[in-house]
């Protein structure tokens, strides 16, 4: 995983460019509130990681702090329609890419 997005509200300054910044991307937020945010790139187009930086401060967005997970066609993201807690309209999101996955991060509600 890697590189941080944004640290305390803002977003940080890559150290190096890179050779293809256009890239699918997915991520993990902290909003100012606690709130968890996962997000996924859905375009195959990509997005330059510093653009992601900046749309992830937005006001609509507000992330406190962010973490690049992973880009490229490997990046994915699935979400079961019947998540507790959910913001959205209730329906599965399917974000599938063209590579396989070499590591997942999977979330899951605990049984009382």
């Amino acid at each position: 995983s890697g590189p941080r997005l944004v640290e305390k509200g803002m977003p940080l300054e890559r150290v190096k460019s890179e050779v293809r910044p256009y890239k699918r991307r997915s991520g993990i937020c902290i909003d100012r509130q606690g709130n968890l945010i996962i997000f996924a790139s859905s375009s195959m187009l990509g997005i330059p990681i510093d653009t992601l930086a900046s749309l992830l401060v937005h006001a609509r967005i507000r992330c406190w702090n962010a973490l690049n997970l992973d880009g490229g066609g490997s990046s994915q993201l699935y979400m079961s329609a019947d998540l507790p807690g959910r913001i959205g309209n209730g329906q599965e999101v399917v974000f599938s890419g063209s590579d396989d996955v070499p590591v997942m991060i999977g979330l899951f509600v605990r049984e009382q």
